[in-house]
């Protein structure tokens, strides 16, 4: 594939392609007695070719900017800071009742959390940005 990258004045052209394309157009110009200059570049960024990419970082940076209208990081402090409060108390409150067991309950509690509370909002967030996300593209 070949086309037309960008018009940079009268006379001037860029094209992009695949690298045969690319060699066999220059090699016609050349015949034809017109310069070339073969310009080393990263990627065909001023072409179709890189429509897959554009439409992928769309959709990246939709999601990304859903968690943060949605104020995701804001919530998330909020839920991790009142775990916080709730596992301190239940270490305390389970300290008084039984110190031999302390520390046990104080593990399961905090895996409870994580596993009953952040991380189902967590997945809730990954999902709600994804919803989001989409109307932003």
């Amino acid at each position: 594939t070949l086309e037309i990258a960008n018009l940079l004045c009268p006379g001037n052209t860029v094209v992009s392609g695949s690298k045969p394309a690319v060699e066999e157009v220059c090699r016609l110009a050349e015949a034809k007695g017109l310069k070339t200059v073969r310009l080393a570049v990263t990627g065909a960024f001023h072409t179709h070719l890189m429509k897959p990419a554009d439409d992928q970082l769309a959709a990246v940076l939709g999601h990304e900017i859903a968690h943060v209208t949605a104020r995701h990081a804001a919530e998330r402090f909020s839920q991790s800071s009142l775990a916080q409060v709730a596992l301190t108390a239940a270490q305390v409150a389970a300290g008084q009742s039984d110190a031999r067991y302390a520390g046990q309950l104080a593990s399961v509690f905090g895996l409870g959390l994580q596993y009953g509370v952040l991380n189902p909002f967590s997945r809730r967030h990954e999902l709600e940005a994804d919803r989001i996300g989409l109307d932003y593209m």
